[in-house]
This record gives structure tokens, sequence and C-alpha cells, in this order.
């Protein structure tokens, strides 16, 4: 069976142990877009990756014309298109167009019945005041409108797509356990004050402003524990001006460079979620990866994966208070208990992120797709 993988460097990073295991399955061709300035991944870091594991690459980047020139369909049709055809799949996995004309391209190419579009939000977040860009809102329109089968990552994103196109074919595949090829620290941190971490790039959907909040409501009642936001953002000052306990907070609002992940959550001691909404997350993923306990938002995304009190804290969505509430009984768990969590947990992850099922499961969903 021969599948084609059209994706970019910034959701590869999240499929290489995925990618290899497939190679060793099927008949493999990866075609990467490479996303100028995206810092976990290198170009050598791919090029490294497919040479280890003896997969086939085309690493394809943006060249000298904007998205939208029209001298950018001879280019993406000479570099991604063209490589892909040329290779004849039985499957044609999309996970990302990486600029509009490919969306288009696909379209008018590869035979609709074979293609799998992988869509990590079909809720599309706002991003701020504004809506997602125009781009992501066409490149979602063309595919729904031109494709057949389709790759969601959450049951709960699979749920609202079946309920808005009940005629398409959906398939589940849950992302993977994200940052298993960052550098564990050898020990966890020393007991000190307790740790609170929000990572991730900072928009307003993902509610850093209800954490800061929440802080301060806690802060009226004791003063034993830490947050930690790291990301990057924007605004940098506009999340300074929230904070009115500076002496709780260690702000680091730049690009977290992939070295250091492994330290910021070896030093946590809860990762915090405080999402408006959320398709799936990958900070979640990091923090289970390290084991550290989830203290999340009841959005959908999250509730899928957190069982309240066995794998993780819930809180209600949107209410700082409630946060807080959450937030002073972590601070309140014996020991014994967060350890129970814990190895909940770690059986939660030998459960679901099984590198050889998961794997397994791309290959029936290329193999019903091929079935037709």
């Amino acid at each position: 069976m021969k599948v084609s993988f059209l994706t970019d460097s910034g959701f590869l990073s999240h499929k290489l142990e995925i990618l290899a295991k497939l190679n060793q399955k099927v008949d493999l061709l990866l075609v990467v877009f490479y996303v100028d300035g995206f810092k976990n991944l290198t170009e050598k870091d791919i090029t490294d990756f497919a040479l280890k594991n003896e997969i086939r690459l085309e690493l394809v980047k943006k060249g000298e014309y904007r998205s939208r020139d029209l001298r950018r369909i001879s280019h993406d049709y000479r570099k991604i298109l063209k490589p892909i055809l040329r290779f004849k799949p039985d499957v044609y996995y999309i996970e990302s167009f990486g600029s509009p004309y490919v969306s288009l391209l696909s379209a008018l190419l590869f035979p609709s019945n074979r293609v799998i579009m992988a869509m990590h939000d079909f809720q599309l977040h706002e991003i701020g005041d504004s809506k997602q860009p125009l781009s992501a809102r066409i490149y979602q329109k063309v595919a729904i409108r031109f494709f057949k089968h389709f790759h969601l990552f959450s049951f709960s994103q699979r749920a609202l797509f079946e309920k808005a196109h009940p005629k398409k074919t959906t398939f589940v595949i849950r992302l993977y356990l994200v940052g298993r090829f960052y550098a564990k620290p050898s020990s966890k941190k020393i007991n000190t004050a307790t740790n609170f971490l929000f990572f991730g790039r900072i928009f307003h959907y993902k509610g850093v402003d209800i954490l800061i909040e929440a802080s301060d409501i806690l802060a009226k009642k004791r003063q034993d524990f830490k947050v930690t936001i790291a990301g990057h953002t924007a605004d940098p000052e506009a999340i300074r001006s929230l904070v009115s306990n500076p002496q709780l907070f260690d702000l680091n609002l730049n690009y977290v460079p992939k070295e250091n992940i492994s330290g910021l959550f070896n030093e946590a001691d809860f990762l915090v979620l405080p999402y408006r909404d959320v398709t799936q997350s990958g900070p979640l993923l990091i923090g289970y990866n390290f084991n550290v306990i989830p203290i999340a938002s009841n959005e959908h995304g999250f509730t899928e994966y957190i069982d309240h009190q066995n794998t993780g804290l819930i809180f209600e969505s949107k209410k700082p208070e409630k946060l807080a509430e959450v937030m002073q009984q972590a601070l309140e768990i014996k020991s014994e208990e967060r350890q129970a969590i814990l190895n909940r947990i770690k059986e939660f992850k030998a459960r679901e992120f099984d590198l050889q099922k998961v794997a397994e499961d791309y290959v029936k969903m290329f193999q019903q797709v091929i079935k037709g």
C-alpha cells in the first residue's frame, strides 16, 4: 500500500514517531511544506529524521513568491503536487496545503475518493476579537466541498463535523503524545512553592487572563504558590498589566526554545489550561508526557481526556472564581492522592498512546478508504 503524506513542519513535530512506525507498515512518501520561523523543527532535523528512518522525503520551502502570487501555481505544482503524482499513491493524506493554490490543485488532480483530509480544527478558534485568517476559512471550505474522507483528532470535533456534514466519512485518531523527543530531566524538582504552569502561544481563546484573575482571587487567601506563564504573545505588556501580585508570577512571554521545555515541565506541579474553547491541546499532551497533572476547563476537547480527580482536575469554563477553587483544591491535595493521580495518568498513557496501536489505526483508516 502506497501512501503520500502531505504536511507542514508545524504539524510534523507531533507525528515523528507515528511516521517512523508507519514507514515500516506502508510504502510512504512524506512531503513537508517547511514553515519559515518554526524553530522546534529545523530543516536539518527533518532531513536527519527521514534519513535515519529511511523515509522518502520531499522538503518544500515557500520560495520567493508570496502566497497569493499566481506564479505559485507553477511552483506548487512542480514542488508539491508533481512528486506525489509521480509516486502514484493508493491513498493521499493531506494535513496541510501549505499555500492557497495547493488546495485547488489537489481537488483537480487527486482522486477525491482516495484523499483523506486531516482537520485539526473544524471549529475554528477566534483570535482575539477577530476570526481566523481568511486563508484558514477558505482551506476548510475547499476541503469540505471537494473531498469525502476526513480525519478528526477528537471525538468532540467529529460530533460537530458530522452534525454539519452528515454525508462525509470521518475517522478519529487522536493526537499522539507531544514532546516525546524532548530530553527529560533525571529527577523532579526539589519541593518548593507549588507551581502552576501555563505553557504555549498566548491567544485570547486560551484564557491566560482567566488564570491571572483566578490567581489574584486565590492570593487573597494564601500565597504559598507560584504561577509560571511561558509562551509567545504579540502584546506582552497587555499580559503584564493584568497582574496584581507580581511576586507570585514568573512571566516568560517569549518563544520557548525546545531545549527549555523539559525544564519548565519538570518545575511544574500542575499544568493549567484555562481555555475558552478547545479542539485538542498540544500542551495537555506535553503535560501528560512529562507526568504533570492538568487543571483544565470543562470544554469537550479536555473532558474526553481528563476524568476529574482521576487523571486531572476540571473547572467550569470561563469562570475565574471556579478555577481559583480548583487551584485551592490542588494546593490541598496530599502527596498520596497526588501520586495516585499520577499513577492513573501513566495507566491512561499506556492504554491510549500505544505507538503500535496508533500506527495500526492509521493503516486501518487507509485500508478502509481504499476499499471504499
